[in-house]
């Protein structure tokens, strides 16, 4: 391996990982409704584009070295067809169709691109550390939308110029609490689910068994209060998913087919 490549991977490395946790940290104040609309997310969202742009250009000068990543053509030529439907609709705004296709491309270029060559491990490693942060932004936001219920939090935001009406706290019979959208907020909080029970089927830890069994039982909570049927609909069949394909890797598991080859 050349000391070149070596340089680039390390930056790479790096970089992506620093990038996955910006990249959630704006998806965390888009979400909130303290946050939403407000300034702090360009101070965040910018330094997340610059480091996104400069990764980006690092990958396409060792674009061999991701173009067989299973399925990115598909990206590539969907990434293609929004940006020719906003250059067709520039008219519409351009702003916000360019915001967006920036972010396509961040998320197929940088999230979703990868290296067979890398070291599995470090690939774990830095799933482990994003999984991490997203389960601590997740149980922070329900946390605190539990928190709002409790404390008698029913407010309306009404922003200034254009955007929608937004809520924090206890509205209509339904959860909003920190999330200015239930049903995104109840999405969110089943994919957190789902991590969870994986955390605690194939992680040791007596303390973060704990931690990830208490985050498991906010989520829960903030879902079934949420009043989101399509947060209840998509744990459901989630979990249903979970279940089925736990089942599967344990029946067919080295150790299980050494002993059914045995018999």
């Amino acid at each position: 391996m050349n000391t070149f490549y070596e340089k680039i991977k390390k930056w790479d490395r790096v970089g992506v990982t620093a990038f996955s946790l910006l990249f959630m940290t704006v998806g965390f104040l888009q979400l909130c409704s303290l946050t939403f609309g407000k300034p702090i997310i360009s101070w965040v969202q910018w330094p997340t584009v610059a480091l996104g742009a400069l990764l980006v250009i690092l990958r396409l000068i060792n674009f061999k070295r991701y173009k067989d990543t299973r399925g990115i053509w598909i990206w590539a030529l969907f990434t293609v067809s929004f940006a020719v439907s906003a250059v067709l609709f520039i008219r519409y705004g351009f702003r916000n169709n360019a915001r967006m296709l920036a972010f396509l491309v961040f998320q197929f270029v940088l999230l979703y691109a990868g290296d067979r060559a890398e070291d599995k491990s470090l690939a774990l490693r830095r799933l482990k550390i994003v999984g991490g942060y997203f389960l601590a932004g997740t149980t922070v936001m329900s946390l605190g939308s539990l928190l709002t219920m409790i404390l008698g939090i029913s407010q309306v935001y009404f922003p200034e110029g254009e955007g929608p009406v937004y809520y924090v706290g206890f509205q209509f019979g339904r959860l909003f609490g920190l999330y200015w959208d239930p049903n995104i907020g109840s999405l969110t909080a089943v994919v957190a689910v789902l991590l969870s029970l994986h955390y605690l089927l194939h992680k040791k830890g007596a303390i973060f068994k704990v931690l990830w069994s208490l985050s498991l039982i906010i989520q829960l909570c903030y879902i079934s209060l949420s009043g989101s049927r399509t947060g209840e609909l998509c744990l459901t069949v989630g979990i249903t998913g979970f279940v089925l394909v736990a089942a599967s890797a344990r029946s067919f598991s080295p150790s299980r087919v050494k002993q059914t080859l045995a018999v």
